[in-house]
């Protein structure tokens, strides 16, 4: 049996009948999405990857609750989605603690020709820390992690036309922040 080919619903499917194989597939595919998912939002490597570790460990947790049938990735985006709500809970975080979370230590430094690019990335990423939790997580969940609008929408629990406009004006914000920064 070609493993690759199965679509990440079937992979669940197996997986919920208890073929372990299964999970090491849809590891493979979805590890780094989930750590830069997180990476975005906290900017601590070495945290990200432990809430990577619990995103997948509650996979195996709770296989039995996929609902064959439905989009698997947006059933893994919410158990990361209620992972980071957990993680801000339980550290009582709010948005100026977001701001001025450190880089780690295994952020490397861009090379001295991509400086400006570096900055303006910099500048960037301070600029979606600035944004409302509910602003930054669809910036992030539509154009960094590149899922679907319906996906998203089945995340948010709304209509595809408002995940639309939540999305249009978390986007304008962004750009007022962003310049803002730009200008200091």
């Amino acid at each position: 049996m070609n493993w690759e080919a199965l679509t990440d619903e079937v992979l669940m499917q197996k997986l919920s009948r208890g073929n372990l194989e299964a999970c090491s597939l849809l590891f493979k595919r979805y590890h780094r999405k989930i750590y830069n998912f997180f990476l975005s939002s906290i900017r601590d490597s070495s945290t990200s990857e432990d809430l990577t570790q619990m995103v997948f460990e509650r996979l195996l947790k709770y296989k039995s609750s996929y609902t064959a049938g439905k989009s698997f990735q947006t059933w893994l985006y919410q158990i990361a989605r209620n992972i980071l709500t957990d993680y801000y809970n339980s550290k009582r975080l709010n948005l100026t603690d977001i701001s001025k979370a450190q880089h780690s230590a295994t952020d490397a430094p861009l090379v001295s020709q991509k400086i400006e690019s570096s900055e303006k990335t910099k500048q960037l990423h301070q600029a979606i820390a600035n944004l409302k939790a509910e602003q930054r997580e669809i910036i992030l969940l539509c154009k960094f992690q590149k899922l679907k609008m319906k996906e998203v929408a089945e995340l948010l629990q709304c209509s595809e036309s408002a995940a639309k406009v939540r999305l249009h004006r978390a986007i304008k914000v962004l750009g007022k922040e962003f310049f803002k920064l730009d200008t200091l």
